[in-house]
């Protein structure tokens, strides 16, 4: 039984390797490999929370005088790297430059970091009308964990999910329509309902009541990594089918699982003596020329670009011994013996 390593570095990529994956030639193969695994990772905790197609926070206002509601208003943050405190001064100016405006009335929304680490948002009305419903919205299927939302710590079931959200009012009843995500149509008066969170006003009260996040804002991009490799399919993660709203499994090429326990702004290192780690059988039938190696986010999404610093690991390869060799020694020293014996007793 013998071990190989293999020190793997992105910054040695190809010029044209834009992602966090790279392709690595072994100048020579390794022969007879019984297993693979991950024993070092090294990386900056700087990975781009704000990402490209997930750039949004989306607000929309509903006015009970006219039951008329404005269209999806989306603040965008450029893609980038935001501490907690940058994003919630930076989406407060875009707020301030630019109120929802609906008919003779404005709406402008106000984040606040608060003392434990949640974020409040308040949603503020002006002009004669100020009977108002304000809702946050995400698309069903996006990946929500991506989020600036969730960044900010809201939780899924704080945000709503259906585009044609309607909220009306009728004599002294408001009524909330709603399309689940089973694709049914519910509407609820407001006083009973217990999802999503809606902002509320009167014709009295401008200031639309504050909201607080569920959880404490989150500035790293993940909770977690992996390290991908063709190497292996012997990894099952789950997945939900958007279609059916069924939890199925999928077959994956993880190589290992890297928990981001760092500050930002800090360096995560990961080691196989203090983590355990995944052991990965192979056939050993052919000799590894070649392999894939690729580092993604939780969601399994490929850090692009910008987005991430470099990253280094060590593959350790696990090999049998030559099969045949090793019966030729035994042949040869068994033979040695045998000479030694009858030597010795003159045979």
């Amino acid at each position: 039984m013998g071990f190989e390593y293999v020190y793997v570095d992105s910054k040695d990529r190809k010029y044209h390797e834009t992602k966090s994956e790279m392709l690595v030639n072994l100048t020579h193969p390794i022969h007879h490999c019984k297993n693979v695994r991950l024993v070092s990772f090294s990386c900056a905790n700087e990975f781009h929370n704000v990402i490209d197609g997930n750039t949004s926070f989306s607000v929309q206002v509903h006015n009970l005088q006219t039951n008329q509601r404005t269209a999806i208003i989306n603040y965008v943050l450029g893609a980038g790297f935001y501490s907690l405190t940058e994003m919630i001064t930076q989406l407060n100016a875009l707020f301030l430059a630019n109120p929802i405006s609906e008919a003779t009335t404005t709406t402008t929304l106000t984040l606040t970091l608060l003392a434990n680490g949640k974020v409040s948002l308040q949603i503020l009305g002006s002009g004669t009308n100020t009977d108002k419903r304000a809702t946050l919205y995400y698309p069903r299927n996006g990946q929500f964990q991506n989020s600036i939302a969730h960044r900010l710590g809201f939780s899924r079931g704080q945000v709503f999910d259906d585009p044609n959200l309607t909220i009306t009012k009728s004599g002294s009843i408001v009524t909330v329509f709603y399309t689940n995500s089973q694709n049914k149509s519910v509407s609820i008066e407001e006083s009973l309902w217990d999802g999503a969170l809606i902002w509320t006003t009167t014709s009295t009260t401008i200031a639309l009541n504050t909201k607080t996040t569920a959880h404490i804002g989150y500035e790293s991009r993940c909770p977690y990594l992996f390290v991908k490799s063709d190497l292996v399919s012997d990894f099952h993660t789950t997945h939900r089918d958007n279609k059916t709203d069924q939890v199925f499994t999928k077959q994956d090429n993880i190589l290992q699982k890297i928990e981001n326990n760092v500050n930002i702004y800090s360096y995560l290192h990961y080691r196989s003596s203090l983590t355990e780690c995944f052991v990965h059988e192979l056939s050993g039938a052919k000799p590894v020329t070649h392999f894939t190696i690729s580092l993604t986010d939780d969601l399994g999404n490929l850090l692009e670009g910008d987005s991430f610093r470099n990253f280094s690991c060590v593959l350790l390869f696990e090999t049998h011994e030559n099969i045949a060799t090793t019966k030729l020694n035994e042949q040869v020293i068994e033979a040695n013996q045998r000479s030694i014996f009858l030597s010795n007793h003159n045979c």
